[in-house]
């Protein structure tokens, strides 16, 4: 019997201190796992020298960290336009007032859309103004009647002999039809009058619905903290949303200034060129590339990023990250038709230190997704208006 039961007492016993092994283990690596994610997700605290330790993720990575905090912005515009009379006076190449001619009425009842991100738990998200902005329906608006009035008169001149049109030569053209679009658009903008009904959500990624305007209908209402309506003339085209959520997944801030020509970046959003087919709407599509130049905004007051990430329609207020899945950019645009039929298909980049504005700030980067919320409020680049339900 004493044979029989020692090596069992012995068999006990091992099995205890297997037991308490393993339970070490299982701490070990929970410990092991949670300080990775918080070196690379959470920490990002200045060094002793003001620097920050940099931790390069995978692609997988930075679309896993990334992909919670990227919103659907949709917008829903109806309303009217009364558009004014005009004329083009081609000797002068300018615009003459017909005060005694037809205003057309435009209808209209459209539905906007770009993408947005969070940058704060409690729900802020920035975006591009020009995707919330009452001035982007003006504009385009306007831009479809004032190229029907130039045509339109651009057919007269020539059949009245072409006396007036000596004075534009190939060489000159595409600068003489910039100038003059511009001066119509801002004409038939300024001149209108506009009724407007807009209303902005963000698309709710809980939600079962395939159908955009369904998804529109179960989407989160949007307060607009901050806009810029002047988007058009000065390229800062960005803007501070707010929806009343707590506890959101959000992305870290990083610094702009941090990025060279040849830098590897992604872009992260909701092309509408990605979507295969219209069941994938609330499927966020990450674009990697690499920065390819810095050019200069229409002001020359600050540098725009270009890049080769590919981007569409819907991609307007992604965010361009670093390896570090940091942002360091606001996508606002995209190469025109023209250009990508002769193969450019660049994106543009607001840099995310532009927003900051002329606060002469410089935080450590650890502060900025924090801070990033008060300088929008102060900053003199944007144009306020009181935080409002729409």
């Amino acid at each position: 019997m004493i044979e029989y039961i020692q090596p069992n007492l012995q068999k006990q016993k091992m099995k205890k201190i297997s037991i308490k092994l393993g339970i070490v283990f299982l701490v070990i690596i929970a410990f092991l796992t949670s300080l990775y994610f918080y070196i690379i997700y959470l920490d990002g605290r200045p060094s002793s020298d003001g620097s920050e330790t940099k931790v390069n993720l995978s692609q997988n990575d930075v679309a896993a960290l990334a992909k919670p905090a990227i919103v659907y912005v949709t917008v829903h515009v109806k309303g009217k336009a009364v558009l004014p009379s005009f004329k083009m006076d081609f000797a002068k190449l300018d615009i003459v007032s017909n005060p005694t001619g037809t205003k057309p009425e435009v209808p209209f009842d459209e539905y906007l859309y770009g993408s947005g991100f969070i940058i704060n738990k409690d729900g802020y998200i920035l975006t591009n103004s020009h995707v919330i902005s009452y001035q982007t329906i003006k504009i385009e608006i306007a831009r479809q009647y004032a190229m029907q009035v130039f045509l339109s008169e651009l057919e007269k001149e020539i059949s009245s002999g072409n006396k007036n049109l000596k004075n534009i030569s190939p060489e000159n053209a595409d600068e003489i039809g910039n100038q003059l679009a511009e001066k119509m658009v801002d004409y038939v903008v300024s001149q209108g009058q506009f009724e407007i009904d807009k209303k902005i959500v963000v698309l709710n990624p809980s939600s079962t619905k395939e159908k955009l305007v369904e998804l529109f209908n179960d989407g989160i209402p949007v307060r607009i903290i901050s806009v810029n309506d002047d988007f058009s003339k000065n390229d800062k085209d960005v803007a501070l949303l707010k929806i009343d959520e707590t506890d959101l997944p959000f992305l870290r801030i990083g610094d702009s200034d941090s990025l060279s020509v040849g830098s590897s970046v992604k872009v992260i959003g909701f092309p509408a060129s990605a979507d295969f087919n219209k069941k994938n709407i609330m499927e966020a599509t990450l674009s990697p590339g690499s920065l390819t130049s810095l050019k200069d905004s229409q002001n020359k007051d600050f540098k725009i990023f270009q890049t080769d990430a590919k981007i569409s329609q819907g991609s307007s207020g992604s965010p361009m990250l670093n390896e570090s899945g940091e942002v360091l950019g606001i996508i606002t645009y995209q190469a025109d038709d023209l250009q990508r039929s002769q193969g450019d298909n660049f994106a543009f980049a607001l840099p995310i230190n532009v927003p900051f504005g002329d606060t002469g700030l410089n935080p450590s980067p650890s502060r900025r997704s924090k801070d990033l919320l008060k300088w929008l409020h102060d900053t003199t680049i944007l144009s306020h208006r009181s935080a409002h339900e729409i």
